[in-house]
């Protein structure tokens, strides 16, 4: 199975919305900025779905290292 050059810009969008979510919503100290709803034990739930953006740099570097690899 190959990945076209459509599919690794698709990857590399990905990668960007998950840099994006890391960088607004992993943050513990919201200080007024948003309201948060679900809490677990003194923590917004949102703090933890912000943390899956870290896997944004991995992402992104594969995704230009095979469409490199592909020129």
């Amino acid at each position: 199975m190959e990945f076209s050059k459509r599919d690794m810009k698709i990857l590399q969008g990905v990668a960007i919305l998950f840099m994006l979510s890391l960088h607004l919503f992993a943050r513990k100290e919201i200080n007024g900025l948003y309201e948060t709803f679900p809490v677990i034990n003194g923590v917004p739930l949102v703090y933890y779905l912000g943390l899956f953006g870290d896997a944004c740099v991995p992402i992104y570097l594969f995704a230009s290292g095979y469409g490199l690899f592909l020129v």
